[in-house]
């Protein structure tokens, strides 16, 4: 959660800051408009994008695994419950926080709404103008555009709210307050409103100016500009950024330079995409770590060690000759097993080994739900242990498994079929712990 928290505030700067440096001063302000809803969206699904990279093969080892003592199980449990505190904690806050955005968000679209129905309004062609008796400078939020009853509204700053509405800038508004209360940690998205805002006042402009001398709008907006501007999630004839809307005004339009500028912007993107993207390595089947010729040769010497008259027998074998065995005979690869004339290993557990299964047996682990089956060390459905029979499953291990469950380990005749066709034999052990 806290790296896609990094990544989610590390790809909104890294898009805004693409936004303010090469397209905010273009006059491309519907590319602008689909840009800052766009990378808004894609800065939370980034994260989550897989990116699929070739890695090398992994190669599975054998790690022992130590037995802890009851200082270290204490003190992992006692960690373990801080974290979870402190998680609780902060999801606590989290939503705390939310909900009260949610409340201040709903008071703000309750009141809009209400002012909107309850004060004298004009209808007309698509539009609702609403007269008000405070104070304001005019706004607009969805279809309703909000003026001073008193006010003498020039025809230009109606035509520049009128823009507001018929290009449905309150639904950008709406969306960004939104994404504030999912994700009001995110520094970035506040930055995000400032510029959706501030392009709405563009496009509104541009409208405008299609049918007015851009001098006369000028003059307009600058006898305008010391007028309270209304706050909330409605658009407003907003004079704070006056100087950055009179600028473009005087820019001229460049094809060439905003073409550029969008090959620019994709390529970014993709930039974004790849650098940002879920790691997740190619599906390559793991490379099993072979024995090395030293270890290969050092199995057959201790099996030599313990041979008596052709026959190896393990019962006086020391622990560590046991370890040592068991450890060179999980490493090997299934080729070097076929070199050997012998096969033996030490199966872990805490059962013994049972050489003899009855059908019996068999049905009554087949309907059992405490019972976990594992045919040559693959876990299998219990039924499917019905289509063996009693003389293909040479040995079982019974052992305790996990969530008060038994594991039961069957060790079929085609385990040894490998070997026999190379002149070994299988060697039974008896069960040997390894903790």
């Amino acid at each position: 959660m806290i790296l896609y928290i990094l990544k989610l505030v590390a790809v909104s700067c890294l898009f805004i800051l693409f936004y303010r440096v090469f397209m905010q001063n273009e006059k491309m302000f519907w590319l602008n408009r689909f840009y800052l809803l766009l990378t808004l969206i894609l800065s939370v699904i980034i994260p989550f994008i897989p990116i699929d990279i070739s890695s090398k093969q992994e190669v599975l080892r054998v790690i022992p695994v130590e037995k802890l003592n009851i200082e270290t199980t204490t003190e992992i449990a006692t960690s373990t419950l801080n974290n979870d505190l402190i998680f609780k904690l902060i999801y606590t806050l989290y939503a705390l926080v939310s909900l009260v955005l949610v409340l201040r968000f709903t008071w703000n679209l309750l009141r809009i709404l209400k002012r909107a129905k309850s004060a004298n309004g004009i209808s007309n062609d698509g539009y609702k103008l609403v007269l008000l008796q405070e104070d304001i400078a005019p706004h607009s939020f969805l279809n309703y555009v909000f003026v001073n009853k008193s006010d003498n509204l020039e025809q230009e700053v109606l035509k520049h709210e009128l823009a507001h509405v018929r290009q449905r800038h309150s639904l950008d508004v709406i969306f960004i307050e939104l994404f504030k209360i999912v994700f009001w940690f995110n520094p970035v998205f506040y930055w995000y409103k400032n510029y959706i805002l501030l392009n709405h006042e563009f496009l509104a402009d541009a409208e405008v100016l299609k049918s007015t001398n851009t001098s006369i709008y000028q003059n307009i907006i600058l006898s305008r500009a010391t007028q309270r501007i209304c706050q909330g999630v409605s658009n407003s004839f907003n004079y704070s950024a006056t100087k950055k809307r009179l600028n473009i005004m005087k820019m001229e339009k460049s094809p060439v330079r905003e073409f550029t500028k969008c090959i620019l912007m994709l390529s970014f993107s993709f930039a974004v995409v790849f650098g940002f993207g879920r790691r997740v390595e190619a599906q390559t089947k793991p490379v099993k770590e072979s024995a090395t010729e030293n270890e290969m040769q050092e199995y057959h010497s201790l099996l030599d060690k313990y041979r008596d008259n052709g026959v190896i027998k393990f019962t006086n074998a020391t622990d560590y000759d046991k370890k040592l065995i068991d450890s060179i005979f999980k490493k090997m690869t299934a080729k070097q097993k076929t070199t050997l004339k012998e096969w033996a290993f030490f199966t872990e557990g805490e059962g013994k080994l049972r050489p003899r299964i009855h059908q019996e047996d068999l049905v009554r682990w087949s309907e059992s739900k405490k019972h976990q089956l594992f045919v040559d060390g693959k876990r299998i459905p219990n039924k499917k242990i019905l289509q063996f029979k009693e003389g293909e499953l040479l040995s079982y291990t019974l052992s305790s498994g996990k969530k008060g469950k038994y594991n039961v380990d069957f060790r079929t005749n085609n385990a040894a079929k490998l070997f026999q066709g190379n002149g070994g034999h299988f060697i039974s052990i008896s069960v040997y712990s390894l903790k």
